[in-house]
């Protein structure tokens, strides 16, 4: 008798059927743990989501904070002067040497201002290594400059300056905690009239009125 006569048929179907529910019975396990594994997945997403949303929002109350807050006093009055010796300058009913004098005037006020400015609200434009068919010759530092003093920074070199701003060194114009940054264009910098504003046109231009309906939602609530 050789091997295969020692094998009762009827067995090995009944041993078929038990391996093919085994392996069903396991296909159906592993169905299930990924049916759950997706809805946790779906359920961190959707976290993620609601984690990145809520960042944001902290991130708007902070820089409304920060507008609410303003300037010192003591700052608001020096640039309130010189915008109004800036207005004396452009007259047209005055000599020349009035003109120059309003000027120097406001080019000593502007350095005093700048001592003590902290720099809050900040204008600039990330910079450019240049290319590579160039040599590198078309590439350019980024720039900061203060909108209340205008207090002006250029970026170290040696810096990925094209990866993003925070590869950008800069000694005082930095990211800070009490300070906004917006960043433009480079072209549109000089172009556009940014600088020497009233302070509340500043503050209308960085703040974002999504924080309104965000403080109109909660007293819903």
């Amino acid at each position: 008798m050789n091997n295969l006569d020692k094998i009762d048929s009827e067995k090995l179907e009944g041993l078929l059927s038990a391996e093919d529910e085994f392996i069903k019975y396991q296909l159906a396990i592993i169905k299930n743990c990924d049916l759950k594994i997706g809805g946790f997945n779906k359920k961190k997403r959707k976290t993620e989501d609601l984690l990145r949303e809520a960042s944001r929002r902290l991130e708007l109350i902070n820089q409304t904070i920060l507008l609410k807050r303003g300037v010192p006093e003591e700052v608001g009055k020096l640039r309130a002067g010189i915008l109004f010796i800036m207005g004396q300058a452009n007259r047209t009913d005055i000599t020349v040497d009035a003109v120059n004098n309003f000027r120097s005037q406001i080019e000593q006020q502007k350095l005093d201002l700048q001592k003590i400015c902290n720099h809050p609200f900040v204008v600039g434009y990330s910079g450019y290594h240049g290319s590579y068919s160039y040599d590198h010759d078309d590439g350019y530092a980024g720039c900061r400059i203060c909108l209340v003093c205008d207090f002006t920074e250029y970026a170290k070199r040696g810096y990925a300056a094209d990866i993003c701003s925070n590869a950008e060194k800069y000694e005082q114009l930095s990211e800070s905690a009490n300070r906004l940054i917006r960043f433009i264009n480079k072209e549109d910098l000089r172009s556009r009239n940014y600088f020497w504003r009233p302070i509340e046109e500043i503050f209308e231009w960085f703040f974002n009125k999504r924080v309104l309906k965000m403080l109109n939602d909660a007293q819903q609530k």
